[in-house]
């Protein structure tokens, strides 16, 4: 494998990262909401 085409592994690499990394922390974001509601009583 040449350089250029490891650097280019590389890169879509830490592309994908960055993706996978905004989609966790949007799941997380969605569970934390969702446990929030959860424990909320309503109002009598």
């Amino acid at each position: 494998m040449s350089l250029d085409e490891s650097l280019h592994y590389w890169e879509r690499g830490e592309t994908l990262a960055a993706y996978c990394e905004r989609y966790l922390d949007g799941a997380s974001q969605r569970v934390e909401d969702a446990l929030a509601k959860r424990d909320v009583t309503p109002s009598e």
